[in-house]
């Protein structure tokens, strides 16, 4: 004699206060950790959910809905997967924090939970000079990750400052500018390969900073990166 509502609302109260989501990433995370190696791919996505006609749901925030090309109400979301296997696709709280200090904080638990292993590969978004001193410097992780054409770099051999955009395909040694783009931060030296990665050369080609103990030729670091395609695949069908 009990309405669905009345029983959903009973067990939505329940289960609201059991706390499932630190083991169950522990689980996921004790899955992988034994087959990480030095070189497996480890892919973290920002990505969102759109919820364009919601109006009061909890968390509710500002994304930019990339079919439409406009911005919309949703959800956006940290995600990190590797060797098939989803990790975490955590909704951010953007009235309590930000999404880069999540980020650290994400990359932070998984790259001691791997012990170093692997390599974290990121999109675009994720082009902050900061950024990369921080994986470098903090956390110490191998990793590759996708430019922004106007990103600007100092090409090690000759000293020019040059956008990436105004760059030949190649292979080169850089650094980056400091924060405030006064002087040259030699601290800290990366690889950046530009490469036509499809048949179809009107495609603009992709531009890729990384960050490795060894050294891959161009097509292995394109590879590595488009590895990344198989997590997000993951992400896409859980979103769905």
């Amino acid at each position: 004699k009990i309405s669905a509502k009345k029983q959903g609302d009973k067990y939505s109260h329940h289960l609201g206060n059991v706390n499932l989501k630190e083991k169950v990433e522990q689980s996921a995370l004790n899955k992988v950790r034994y087959e990480m190696r030095k070189s497996t791919i480890i892919a973290y996505d920002l990505t969102d959910i759109n919820k364009d006609s919601a109006k009061k749901m909890e968390k509710l925030s500002m994304v930019f809905d990339g079919s439409k090309r406009k911005k919309a109400n949703g959800y956006t979301l940290h995600g990190v997967g590797t060797n098939g296997i989803l990790l975490k696709l955590e909704v951010h709280d953007g009235e309590i924090n930000y999404q880069n200090d999540i980020r650290k904080e994400i990359i932070e638990k998984y790259s001691e939970g791997f012990g170093k292993k692997g390599i974290w590969v990121f999109d675009r978004g994720n082009d902050d000079k900061q950024f990369f001193k921080f994986l470098r410097h903090k956390v110490k992780v191998q990793f590759i990750a996708r430019l922004k054409s106007d990103r600007g770099v100092v090409i090690k051999k000759t000293g020019a400052i040059m956008q990436v955009k105004n760059l030949p395909v190649g292979k080169y040694q850089i650094y980056l500018m400091n924060r405030y783009n006064t002087h040259v931060d030699t601290k800290y030296e990366y690889t950046l390969v530009i490469e036509n990665h499809l048949k179809d050369n009107k495609n603009a080609p992709i531009r890729l900073i990384a960050a490795l103990n060894h050294d891959y030729s161009s097509s292995e670091i394109v590879n590595m990166y488009l590895e990344r395609w198989g997590i997000e695949n993951i992400f896409k069908r859980v979103k769905q």
